[in-house]
């Protein structure tokens, strides 16, 4: 009677370890990704203003990079630009860049890059499904203003 017991038990045992090894565990950030929103077109037309700490404008080099970054992690839409800002400070990219959002979890990123001999600043700005959304016809069409933590003469 004993070993009918314990094969009874070695056989409920391993009925429950095969049950659960074969449920499916499901990943809640693969529900949310896989949920779709209704389609939105971001246009980003994007320029800024760089000026040193001490209100002198900034001439230099300034390296411009955005990207799209899916729900699941994957990035792509991936464009970089470089140039110089004029006497005044002011950098354009000079292009229109546009991204589709189709989830909540969609974003775009982009930032500009700006290096001196000591230091280096990059200033990300990102935006989501709702935050383009919210924007007037989705599209973002900024002059983002950069004040460099240093002054002009720390070059």
């Amino acid at each position: 009677m004993k070993n009918n017991f314990k094969l009874f038990l070695l056989l409920l045992m391993g009925s429950l370890i095969f049950t659960y090894s074969s449920c499916e565990i499901t990943n809640v950030d693969d529900d949310i990704c896989q949920k779709k929103e209704p389609l939105i077109n971001g246009t980003f037309i994007v320029s800024t203003k760089i000026k040193y700490n001490d209100g002198v404008p900034y001439d230099g080099l300034v390296k411009f990079k955005i990207y799209k970054i899916y729900c699941n992690g994957t990035i792509n839409g991936k464009y970089e630009r470089e140039g110089n800002a004029d006497e005044s400070g002011y950098y354009s990219t000079n292009y229109i860049y546009t991204y589709k959002y189709e989830n909540l979890r969609d974003e775009v990123k982009f930032y500009f890059k700006i290096n001196s001999a000591s230091e280096e600043k990059k200033v990300w700005y990102e935006y989501s499904y709702n935050a383009i959304k919210s924007e007037d016809a989705n599209t973002v069409n900024q002059m983002f203003e950069i004040t460099l933590p240093w002054d002009s003469g720390e070059e």
